[in-house]
């Protein structure tokens, strides 16, 4: 279609129109467009109810923004990054301390996310006490690896379950997990855990404030989780490794040659912390691990293309590395 018709093109598809727009020097004045004309309320509310389950009484995703903004910047985005490093640090540390020395070995993204959202989670849902101690530390390694390999299980189905193509066998694999994740991430659950962060209770405040149930309240906790990042490995690097800045198409430099975290209206409100957590992880890795491929000469996977549209983009196969402490 591209090459027939150029960079913008509009198809009628089972009785709608959809403009396709390729052309990276026209986004910009696209993003910015009313949100009357440009508005991902109905595909919002679509993914909240087809995957999730969350029905939200008068559901207004520009009032959200603007009640949750204030806790994802300045003081309160200082107070998440302190908590995240200290969570990094324990469940980085922790769990390879526990696991004894010499080498591990796992999967990159799965060491990756993990690590990540296990943080992430106890971060902004709070943690088994304070002071921290030995034991409780331990514990949010064991709570937070639960609700990970919990989710990562709707995580893996997740393009089935959006376009209705479950077998009988998914679809009670998938309502047993629900429940699961329901439960670890109950509103009664949650408010008694430690240093829970000023975000979170200004959810929880808002949600209560439309009406929600409690089980309501849990099911849009466990769509909290689901969070969206695109990294493609070596696409801003030069061939000396520095940082490439310069991108064109057509002989015209671009203004906006990467925007992983959306733009216009629609630009991710947590950009800031999941850059400073993103940060957070790789430096400690680099400071306190020594990592490395188990086969030197793996080639880089592709993209899975069924994920397009639906979070995270992963590889088709993870790449095996191993790892340990450095001494």
């Amino acid at each position: 279609m591209k090459e027939k018709h150029g960079d913008i093109f509009t198809v009628l598809v089972g009785g709608r129109y959809i403009t396709v727009l390729l052309d990276p020097h026209s986004y910009d004045s696209v993003v910015w467009e009313p949100r009357t004309k440009l508005d991902f309320h109905a595909y919002a509310i679509f993914l909240m109810e087809r995957i999730f389950d969350v029905q939200l009484p008068h559901y207004n995703p520009s009032d959200e923004k603007a009640k949750m903004k204030p806790t994802l910047l300045h003081r309160d985005l200082q107070a998440l990054t302190e908590a995240m490093y200290t969570n990094l640090r324990n469940v980085l540390l922790g769990d390879t301390t526990e696991a004894g020395s010499g080498w591990h070995e796992m999967g990159l993204l799965d060491f990756s996310y993990s690590s990540l959202l296990r943080a992430g989670y106890l971060t902004l849902y709070g943690v088994e006490a304070l002071p921290r101690t030995h034991q409780s530390q331990a514990q949010d390694r064991v709570h937070s690896a639960d609700v990970f390999h919990t989710f990562r299980q709707l995580d893996l189905l997740l393009p089935k379950l959006a376009r209705g193509s479950l077998s009988v066998g998914d679809k009670d694999r998938v309502s047993k997990v629900k429940g699961r994740l329901w439960k670890l991430l109950s509103p009664a659950s949650v408010v008694t855990r430690a240093d829970r962060s000023s975000w979170l209770e200004s959810y929880l405040l808002h949600l209560k404030e439309m009406g929600v149930s409690e089980e309501m309240q849990a099911r849009a906790l466990v769509l909290q989780l689901w969070a969206t990042q695109v990294f493609k490995y070596n696409r801003f690097l030069n061939p000396d490794g520095s940082e490439k800045k310069d991108f064109y198409k057509d002989g015209k430099r671009l203004k906006n040659h990467s925007m992983p975290w959306g733009a216009g209206h629609n630009q991710c409100l947590g950009r800031a912390y999941a850059i400073n957590s993103i940060k957070q992880f790789i430096v400690l890795v680099l400071a306190h691990f020594d990592l490395e491929l188990i086969d030197p000469d793996v080639e880089i996977p592709e993209f899975d293309l069924s994920r397009y549209g639906f979070g995270l983009m992963q590889p088709e196969r993870d790449v095996p590395i191993r790892y340990r402490i450095r001494p």
